[in-house]
């Protein structure tokens, strides 16, 4: 089943609102007042079929795109918000020349648009655009920056000057001859309940049964990717008592200590279910590296993206669809580093005099040296240092590695508006809903989405549901975290669902062996890139390569700064350069 739908929309604004589409898989729909097109998946058809007036008799007969159309011309805008799933949406509205566009809650679809010589484009792959209109991409230098602190760029900035990204939950409106007005329909806050811990635990577990049994039709084959964690457990264990021939695979490396094979094989059978581990090597990981890039468009230097794209590849012929359990995490406090109030709370007994002594010493102190980030961490305020769940470069270290660095750009005032939304929040919930807006999305949502799709599969997250969302925003932080785990209500919720070894088990992510292959497999591959790649006029060759050499040599961990200027490295030379760098096999060479 291919799960892949562009669609591109152009709206000429020089004319009386001249609009041309491209029709491609299906994602082309029409009235006499409307044109649709969207890519994505709504859970909630039958309540919106409810929805429609009284007068439309054939109602239960409608396809969705009727139905949408439909409750569009009744609610305009409002529709957005009543819509439960993952979509990317464009309506042209005949009548009054407007043009629509609307993204998922969450950011799962993704909707890209560019006002460019008179003429507006929006498009849920950005390739489109690009081949249409022919002019010459540019770096957008703002964004470079932020994409070396966050690993990715944050929405609503692309990497290229002039192409933008809708953000999650919002949509816009264009009319010809008006400037584009973009709003929210969905903003994600906190909210208190008084609701007692046995009833928000029946909670959880009615939603998540409702989640996953509306994401596993019947007549499709089901597949799960099967970590040693929680999350893809209790999907795993839910789903199988809704369809019990569903498939279980894991995804591992051979070295040690980076591989949850052995427990997901465990876990698979204490519940009885077919398993199959994805072994992945130096080699498979780095020729699957252009594509990836190629795929995404935007350039993401999470790691974890590999082998999540290899893993969709391998399983693309056996499953038409997978469940998964990301976001579960940002929904129920799953990071460690949420519980990262707890260990700083003795800097509150340090006298104001003494805390900028302190902190002064801590940037003097060499990098890596024991004790420096937690004298940083405790003597800084919250909204001064968390950029979200992953931080690569800092400004100092951007500056020597960029060449066209602006101090205004910092990124730090990038969520400096988030912050001060949620100020008076608890810290924990503070790095919640900075993750919700920027790493959900930018990372999380987007790998797994763009990755499954290019690989013919469709991947479900019942995690991330505007029904779990609702409960979720409702926990207090002691639901969430305690002494011993994070998720602490979750792992209470999975209790009598799931194997009792999973629950004591501690999170661990995702790990790529990175660090290790850098040093040894990679090391000659990575110089080759870091040196050879045509993007001087940007990157700072020399301190690129100096990091390198600390990193083989034991002296720092740098693999993730590394692979964030690979990554954009490679991702310059095949969406700006146009370069094919499979015809020059050297580069994919690890010897």
């Amino acid at each position: 089943m291919l799960c892949l739908n562009p669609f591109l929309c152009q709206l000429n604004c020089t004319t009386d609102g001249q609009f041309t589409h491209q029709q491609l898989d299906n994602t082309y729909f029409e009235t006499e007042s409307f044109t649709l097109m969207w890519q994505g998946k709504l859970y909630n058809v039958q309540q919106l079929k409810e929805l429609l007036d009284s007068s439309d008799v054939n109602k239960k007969d409608y396809s969705i795109e009727r139905t949408i159309l439909a409750l569009f011309s009744k609610f305009n805008t409002s529709l957005f918000g009543k819509l439960r799933g993952k979509f990317a949406i464009v309506i042209w509205d005949k009548v009054n020349e407007t043009l629509y566009g609307a993204r998922d809650h969450f950011g799962i679809e993704s909707l890209y648009y560019v006002e460019e010589n008179n003429r507006f484009y929006a498009t849920n792959f950005k390739r489109k655009i690009k081949d249409m209109i022919h002019f010459r991409t540019t770096v957008d230098t703002r964004a470079l920056q932020h994409y070396f602190t966050f690993q990715y760029v944050p929405e609503p900035l692309t990497l290229i000057e002039n192409y933008y990204k809708l953000q999650a939950g919002h949509y816009f409106i264009k009319r010809t001859k008006e400037p584009l007005k973009i709003a929210a329909y969905f903003i994600p806050k906190f909210s208190k309940s008084d609701t007692k811990q046995d009833c928000k635990i029946d909670e959880i577990r009615q939603a998540l049964v409702e989640a996953i049994s509306e994401r596993i039709p019947r007549e499709k084959q089901i597949g799960t990717f099967l970590s040693g964690g929680i999350d893809s457990t209790i999907i795993t264990a839910i789903a199988q008592r809704i369809n019990p021939n569903i498939k279980a695979y894991t995804i591992g490396f051979s070295e040690a200590g980076y591989s949850e094979v052995k427990l997901a094989a465990r876990t698979a059978k204490s519940l009885g279910i077919e398993h199959q581990s994805i072994m992945i090597t130096p080699e498979k990981f780095i020729e699957s590296l252009p594509a990836i890039v190629y795929h995404l468009e935007d350039p993401l230097a999470d790691p974890s993206a590999i082998p999540l794209y290899i893993g969709c590849q391998e399983v693309a012929a056996e499953v038409d669809i997978l469940l998964s359990g990301e976001g579960a995490d940002e929904m129920f406090g799953g990071y460690e580093i949420y519980r990262e109030h707890r260990s700083l709370k003795l800097f509150n007994y340090v006298p104001s005099l003494l805390q900028d002594s302190l902190l002064q010493l801590s940037k003097r102190m060499p990098t890596g040296t024991k004790g420096k980030s937690f004298l940083y961490r405790g003597l800084t305020p919250l909204k001064n240092r968390y950029l979200g769940n992953a931080k690569i470069f800092t400004e100092q270290e951007k500056s020597t590695l960029l060449h066209n660095y602006c101090p205004n750009h910092k990124s730090q005032d990038w969520t400096k508006e988030l912050f001060d939304q949620v100020e008076h929040k608890h810290p924990t919930e503070q790095m919640q809903f900075i993750d919700w807006y920027t790493w959900l999305p930018g990372d999380i949502l987007f790998k797994a989405s763009r990755l499954s799709q290019v690989s013919g599969i469709s991947i479900r997250l019942p995690f991330v549901d505007r029904k779990i969302f609702d409960i979720a925003s409702q926990l207090t932080v002691e639901d969430k975290i305690t002494r011993q785990h994070t998720k602490a209500i979750l792992r209470e919720a999975a209790k009598g669902i799931i194997p009792d070894h999973v629950l004591e088990e501690k999170k661990r992510g995702f790990p790529v062996p990175l660090k290790k292959w850098l040093r040894h497999d990679l090391y000659i591959w990575a110089n080759r890139q870091i040196k050879y790649a045509k993007t001087d006029q940007f990157i700072n060759k020399n301190y690129a390569l100096h990091l390198l050499r600390e990193h083989s040599r034991g002296k720092h961990d740098h693999s993730r700064k590394l692979w964030t200027i690979i990554i954009f490295n490679m991702w310059y030379e095949m969406v700006i350069e146009e370069s094919n760098l499979l015809e020059e096999p050297w580069r994919l060479s690890l010897h």
